[in-house]
């Protein structure tokens, strides 16, 4: 049975110490400045120990990343991928908030506060969920360790995420945004200037090539071609000559495909 004693301080203020004996055996103290404050807690712990419901208030002063890092020792039956994703909510999200805390100073609208500010901060959809479940799990190992009473995250439904507000172009948005894809600016690469799109690319988008006909292409630079006529062949891009003196010659003139292929002059 608890009981209250009566008590002066040396500063001249009254207490009301309630004594008790816990199922270990062992005797334990606790002061209030009220004494109804301390009647209350007598009948509350009588109570506990009467319904086997007893906890030790000094266990509850175990460090809430204590008992974390012992429950995910408990799950080394669940996949590697599962686990690392418990690991990664405890390192990332309840060790940052609560690792320090006492376990048993923990309650219930503590957590709910917890978890609403996570959904307003845009959390995905599951990630909220999945912190309670953690949570949840290390207070449960805890209450059957008889280290705090009861489980602080049992009835509370996760939040749900707020949602983004959409944003919808107005017509006239739409049309630049077509104008540009279709004309695209040029593009600033250092000190030069490069258009994105050729006029033959342009071509291609506003009036597509018939059936049976090619895109006209151009050629690169510095490429050959070469047709056959005869018995010889001609090279419509003849190489360059070097001279002495001078890097490189000016291009000779490209000559009379026509005339001097009779072939290619009647496929034309």
């Amino acid at each position: 049975m608890a009981s209250i004693q009566s008590r002066t301080t040396p500063s001249g203020e009254r207490r009301w110490d309630v004594y008790y004996r816990g199922p270990d055996g062992k005797q334990r103290k606790k002061a209030f400045k009220r004494k109804v404050d301390a009647q209350r807690y007598a009948n509350t712990v009588e109570a506990d120990i009467v319904r086997h419901d007893w906890v030790d208030p000094q266990r509850g002063r175990d460090p809430f990343g204590n008992w974390a890092e012992k429950w995910i020792g408990t799950t080394t039956h669940l996949k590697p991928k599962t686990r690392e994703s418990y690991e990664s909510i405890l390192r990332n999200h309840l060790i940052p908030e609560f690792g320090d805390r006492a376990i048993g100073s923990i309650d219930h609208p503590e957590v709910l506060s917890f978890l609403s500010r996570l959904a307003s901060d845009g959390r995905g959809a599951g990630t909220v969920p999945n912190i309670r479940d953690v949570m949840r799990s290390v207070f449960k190992l805890a209450v059957r360790a008889g280290v705090v009473k009861n489980n602080p995250v049992l009835d509370i439904k996760a939040p749900r995420a707020v949602k983004q507000e959409m944003i919808f172009l107005t017509e006239d948005q739409v049309l630049a945004l077509a104008d540009e894809i279709q004309n695209p600016p040029p593009l600033q690469r250092g000190h030069r200037t490069e258009k994105a799109a050729t006029p033959t690319m342009r071509s291609w988008f506003s009036s597509p090539p018939t059936q049976g006909s090619e895109p006209e292409r151009s050629e690169p630079s510095g490429s050959r071609r070469s047709t056959s006529c005869g018995a010889g062949s001609k090279s419509l891009n003849p190489p360059t000559k070097h001279t002495a003196g001078s890097t490189s010659a000016p291009p000779r003139p490209t000559p009379d495909v026509q005339s001097d292929c009779p072939l290619l002059s009647s496929r034309c």
